[in-house]
């Protein structure tokens, strides 16, 4: 008897150290598979807006990059919106190649493999039945504030729900929100988001973010230096393409003036600006901008943008794609006084809430590389009895 026991329990340990090892190479897989060389472990531990809700449709499906992994966003019929890794589990072609079928599943375009919002596949017209367990990575998803967000930790984590403080529901609320503020506006009129746009930019990341903080201070200067020199703001539109005319147009005799900014974690910058006319009447009217930086691939970075102005009335959003080309040459030239700013060195003097905001983010960026740092000393001693396991076992 006491030998049939005996052989139990080694049985069960052994099981046990097998399910263990199991976990573990899966764990393993899912971290070698999300490294980004630039970025720590601890950052990815959180939600990220990665696209607007209104552009994920069904039979369109998004493609982007974030902590140098490919995904692809898409939605069923039935509302329900899926993340997944851009890649068939079978000849890692990318899945946003493909097309969506009927039932919401997308389809490989090369072997037509489908598979769920999940990242089951239920379909290998390839094969003569279909194999079982049979998954490609997908992240976690939640809509909030007309934004689709996905979770990004590590594959086995424990992804935090709707009680926990770093939901998208319950810290994006408030001052936090990144929609526009409800109600009345500094001139009595409620916001309308005008433009929602998405883009990759070619910097880094963290270069990016930090730039933008003084992105409006450095516009007023600018316009200022302008005006210095030419005795009219009008030469400052020589900076615009031509092509964007009536961008042009609608900005002609404003002057920007910064109202405020704040760092929203984990990668969202909302800033409000007053825009005065230089000449007729007084009237209060307010700019609301969100960015939103994501680290794509090295030296890219994914920027959302959201524009909101609160001195339109709602019959202009007719002309929808009037105001998307205004937003989109905003963007344009903003980005591209990032570039400048980085090669020219300029660094102009900061606001209150702009170094505020800056260091709001720069705490955040210090706390997440000392999570890391304590998450590699518990790796490290989570290696060292791993070791001694496999010791005892060669004993």
């Amino acid at each position: 008897t006491t030998t049939i026991q005996t052989t139990e329990t080694k049985a069960e340990a052994t099981t046990m150290r097998e399910q263990r090892r199991k976990d573990e190479r899966r764990r393993e897989r899912s971290k070698d598979f999300n490294l980004s060389p630039s970025h720590s472990a601890s950052e990815r531990k959180n939600w990220f807006p990665v696209a607007f809700s209104k552009n994920v449709k069904f039979n369109q499906m998004i493609p982007f990059d974030l902590f140098n992994v490919p995904w692809v966003l898409f939605r069923t019929k039935e509302g329900e919106i899926g993340c997944v890794k851009d890649e068939c589990a079978h000849r890692a072609c990318p899945l946003s190649l493909g097309v969506q079928v009927e039932e919401g599943h997308i389809q490989c375009a090369y072997h037509g493999w489908e598979f769920t919002t999940r990242g089951e596949c239920v379909k290998m017209p390839s094969c003569k039945t279909v194999l079982k367990g049979v998954y490609v990575d997908a992240l976690k998803t939640v809509e909030h504030d007309g934004m689709v967000f996905v979770w990004a930790g590590d594959e086995g984590e424990e992804v935090p729900d709707e009680k926990d403080p770093r939901h998208p529901t319950n810290l994006y609320v408030g001052e936090k929100s990144l929609r526009a503020p409800g109600g009345g506006s500094v001139n009595g009129t409620p916001f309308l988001t005008c433009a929602e746009i998405e883009l990759e930019f070619e910097n880094e990341c963290d270069v990016l973010t930090e730039r933008l903080f003084t992105l409006t201070q450095r516009a007023v200067n600018k316009a200022k230096l302008v005006e210095e020199k030419t005795g009219s703001l009008e030469k400052i539109f020589d900076l615009v393409d031509v092509s964007a005319q009536v961008a042009k147009a609608l900005r002609w005799g404003w002057r920007p003036v910064p109202n405020e900014i704040k760092f929203v974690p984990s990668s969202a910058l909302v800033s409000s600006i007053d825009i005065q006319r230089m000449y007729g009447d007084s009237i209060p009217r307010r700019v609301h901008q969100v960015h939103v930086c994501l680290p794509s691939r090295p030296g890219k970075t994914r920027v959302l943008f959201r524009m909101a102005l609160d001195f339109l009335p709602e019959s202009a959003m007719v002309a929808d794609k009037v105001w998307e080309n205004l937003a989109r040459q905003i963007l344009k030239e903003e980005l591209n006084d990032v570039e400048e700013c980085e090669i020219d060195g300029e660094c102009p003097l900061m606001s209150v809430d702009e170094e505020e905001a800056m260091g709001d983010y720069l705490s955040y960026r210090s706390s997440l590389k000392n999570n890391n740092s304590s998450s590699s000393s518990r790796s490290s001693s989570s290696g060292g009895k791993e070791e001694e396991e496999k010791e005892e076992e060669a004993q």
